[in-house]
């Protein structure tokens, strides 16, 4: 299964859905080759991010649902209805270890975690639109550690509002980083944003954002982000076993969530929300008994 799921990362195919987030490998009409950092959704990771068929977590995702199978944020695509759409969906319903969740700033810290230890460079900016949200693939080697755990950076996208909530608090956007290790096995970055200065990491992906809906990075000719500047310099962070945030909803990803939000402009969150038509937020999920733990 982790064979197939890496074998998704390269080749992603995406089925038309309503406007809004994610891009999951199965969530646009063509299938499309991308490069091997540029695949996970993931949503896919989503994610975002994971040992079946989905990946991009974050907007990429995973099992290949038929092709009429459409999903959205609204109407009859909506997240209340998305275990109902095809049965590779049914996790995204009767699953157990779904993201997002909420999460207690007032956790204890847990002596059993290490900071996590980010091997981001300054990329090439290629962007698309996979008509769910805006999605940077990474080109390059990139990475993040915990202890002895390493997972590749594979692209990164955006939600708005935030899907989790700390405190029951909504923050005004949310990015996915999508990770897979060597066994195919994903793990996602989240961080919290919130309203206020211009952000000048990710200035050149807002500005970019594309309206069209593609399946296919365009390189923006001089432009760069330097992924390490869009992370908040405070190392606190949450951890749980979670779920890809798209259909099908994939379960067995990593979820590690930054405590300290970055910031962001009103005009840059705005440009998001009108290149993806609306909010693109998944509701918070029942924790269901697993357990959170917080560096």
């Amino acid at each position: 299964m982790r064979t197939v799921l890496l074998s998704f990362l390269l080749d992603i195919s995406f089925v038309s859905g309503g406007c809004g987030g994610e891009t999951p490998p199965a969530e646009s009409p063509p299938p499309v080759t991308a490069t091997p950092d540029a695949s996970a959704s993931v949503g896919a990771l989503d994610s975002t991010h994971a040992l079946s068929p989905a990946v991009n977590d974050a907007g990429t995702e995973t099992a290949k649902p038929p092709a009429h199978v459409a999903w959205s944020y609204t109407g009859e695509g909506a997240p209340d209805k998305w275990g109902d759409l095809a049965p590779s969906f049914a996790l995204c319903k009767d699953g157990k270890a779904q993201t997002p969740i909420d999460i207690s700033s007032k956790l204890p810290k847990s002596p059993t975690l290490e900071g996590l230890v980010f091997q981001y460079p300054t990329i090439p900016l290629a962007i698309f639109n996979n008509g769910h949200t805006v999605e940077v693939p990474n080109p390059g080697p990139a990475a993040v550690a915990e202890g002895s755990k390493k997972w590749n950076l594979l692209q990164f996208h955006f939600h708005a509002p935030s899907e989790h909530t700390l405190d029951g608090k909504q923050y005004d956007a949310e990015v996915h980083f999508v990770h897979a290790n060597d066994k195919g096995e994903l793990a996602v970055v989240g961080v919290f944003v919130k309203k206020g200065k211009e952000n000048a990491a990710l200035k050149a992906v807002f500005v970019n954002a594309p309206s069209e809906i593609g399946t296919d990075p365009k390189p923006v000719a001089g432009a760069t982000v330097d992924l390490k500047a869009v992370l908040p310099a405070k190392p606190s962070y949450f951890t749980y076993d979670g779920s890809l945030t798209v259909p099908p909803c994939t379960e067995g990803v990593t979820w590690f969530l930054l405590k300290a939000p970055i910031e962001a402009s009103v005009e840059q969150i705005a440009e998001f929300h009108e290149v993806t038509h609306g909010d693109t937020d998944r509701p918070v999920q029942p924790l269901n008994g697993r357990t959170v733990l917080r560096y």
